[in-house]
């Protein structure tokens, strides 16, 4: 996947929480520090899918290894697959200043603020 489009989606994904907070919090203007501060999930749902697919064959692996007489080698598969499924599960939430580090957030949250017309 390129990466303008996970820019894409990264700024998808900070619209949609703008969106869910907005509603929940009742709030009609935010700052841009607000905005900064929001969390967003940062990993696609086509890779979360395959984090999971991964997990669950490492587990199946871990499982089967545990039975041989290399236990610690079943230990270790047994955790990686724990974590896989974890990260499959809910991703990984940053915040929006963190993401977003590399491109000028403030052209991005005006952007995004003014789709918004917040």
């Amino acid at each position: 996947m390129s990466r303008q489009s996970h820019e894409e989606f990264l700024k998808r994904s900070v619209r949609q929480t703008l969106i869910r907070e907005r509603e929940r919090r009742d709030k009609a203007h935010w700052s841009v520090d607000e905005v900064r501060q929001l969390k967003i999930q940062t990993v696609e749902p086509w890779k979360r899918v395959v984090y999971g697919f991964l997990g669950l064959t490492t587990a199946m692996g871990g499982v089967l290894t545990l039975s041989e007489k290399n236990r610690a080698i079943g230990i270790v598969m047994l955790v990686v697959s724990l974590m896989l499924m974890f990260v499959a599960a809910f991703g990984i939430k940053k915040s929006v200043e963190a993401v977003f580090n590399a491109i000028d957030l403030a052209d991005l949250v005006s952007g995004i603020v003014d789709v918004f017309d917040l």
